[in-house]
């Protein structure tokens, strides 16, 4: 009885770390969704045609799911299990601050060739 008990636990744990994005991954679709948020608050708010910035980041972040080919559910889930592990998703944090700093360079760099 006890090690039946002992294998569903196991399985259940086995089960929702398998819906959780590993770092690499939730990395990529949060930069994604960051970036979305920047545009529809940033740039979408002065466009009056827009009506709710709510709305087209709802659409961007559907896009960004699909591409990423992951759910919303799982997004967001596993933003919740990173939250709950601060050092974990400080990593994340890092790696994305490390990549746009790299990105920067290299643009700045072009513009330098070009004159």
């Amino acid at each position: 009885m006890r090690i039946g008990f002992i294998f569903c636990v196991i399985v259940l744990m086995g089960c929702s770390k398998k819906e959780l994005l590993d770092k690499k991954k939730m990395q990529a679709v949060l930069w994604d969704v960051i970036q979305a948020d920047v545009y529809t608050t940033q740039f979408l708010k002065i466009d009056s045609v827009v009506k709710d910035n709510n709305i087209e980041n709802v659409k961007l972040q559907k896009q960004i799911f699909t591409i990423h080919n992951t759910t919303k559910e799982e997004f967001y889930k596993s933003y919740t299990y990173y939250q709950e592990h601060p050092k974990m998703l400080q990593e994340i944090f890092d790696s994305i601050s490390v990549q746009q700093q790299r990105k920067e360079r290299e643009k700045y760099l072009k513009s330098i060739k070009k004159k």
